[in-house]
């Protein structure tokens, strides 16, 4: 540890010649927008978020998010929505027709099925919604992960300000007694 001696620039020492930050840094001049992503951890009384408490709590959050002035600053894509989150194989079965889940053994076998149902690569992306110690084919995660993708600036105190704006209306969704985000 006594070798270490930080570079005087600290963005230096890490990654001075990264193609992916000089990328980045082209694109947020040419396009003007700075891409930024929240990370929203759910967790529950129980240690188990794939309930129907945890549908609640994550629907809650992504409604409040959405009918907020900060949806204007949401980036959705075709092939990624702008929140998504660990309780996706269920949203996206419900809007594919999938009848709403009315108990927790509903959300289970919902989620089960629709896990099982999706692509290698769609389920490697959803088990990194949930901890390494979650079990798809029980429905069972003692943690879920939402993420909200959104326009940030390059101004770091707009950049503050749309994160404390987010951060508070996440604050303010109505979530069940059981579920903490």
């Amino acid at each position: 540890s006594g070798n270490f001696q930080p570079a005087e620039d600290q963005n230096e020492s890490f990654a001075p010649d990264a193609i992916e930050l000089e990328a980045q840094s082209k694109i947020g001049e040419w396009f003007g927008t700075t891409q930024s992503q929240m990370q929203v951890l759910i967790s529950a009384d129980a240690a188990d978020v794939i309930t129907l408490d945890g549908l609640a709590a994550s629907t809650a959050i992504e409604e409040a998010i959405r009918g907020s002035d900060f949806a204007d600053l949401l980036i959705d894509r075709p092939d990624t929505p702008a929140v998504v989150g660990y309780m996706a194989p269920i949203q996206f079965a419900v809007a594919g027709g999938a009848t709403v889940p009315g108990s927790d053994a509903e959300v289970k076998g919902l989620y089960t099925s629709s896990f099982s149902s999706a692509d290698p690569t769609t389920q490697q992306f959803l088990s990194l919604l949930v901890p390494s110690n979650a079990d798809p084919s029980t429905a069972t995660a003692d943690l879920g992960l939402l993420i909200i993708t959104y326009e940030s600036s390059e101004d770091f105190d707009v950049a503050a300000q749309r994160a404390g704006a987010a951060a508070a209306i996440i604050e303010s969704a109505a979530l069940p007694a059981s579920i903490t985000a």
